[in-house]
């Protein structure tokens, strides 16, 4: 009894989890499963749903990354539009916070660069 009560808050703080990233990273859907398919997963496997989850957000995060590299311009945009654009989509709620510090540090290094 005791071991199921475990395995029922483990999976339900799992769902939680995975449902608070998605909304962080604010994504409807990590590897072409939304966010049902994701507390399915999480109710059926508690846990070991994390082991599918985690490395489907990494390629998520990269993929909206570079969709935010489309939208704000590549190194032939001046920095500062660049940098505009960037909090333009973030004042917005388009991007979240997680993929707006990666792109930030990445233009404060184009920045430097270019200095």
């Amino acid at each position: 009894m005791v071991k199921e009560k475990l395995w029922l808050i483990a999976a339900l703080l799992t769902v939680l989890g995975i449902l608070a990233d998605m909304h962080e990273l604010r994504v409807n859907r990590v590897s072409d499963f939304g966010r049902w398919a994701w507390v399915l997963s999480g109710v059926l496997l508690g846990p070991l749903a994390l082991a599918l989850y985690v490395p489907a957000r990494r390629v998520t995060r990269r993929s909206l990354v570079a969709s935010v590299w489309l939208a704000v311009g590549d190194a032939s945009q001046p920095v500062e539009v660049r940098r505009a654009r960037l909090l333009a989509l973030k004042a917005q709620g388009l991007i979240g916070r997680a993929v707006f510090r990666a792109c930030s540090r990445d233009l404060e290094q184009d920045a430097a660069a270019s200095r």
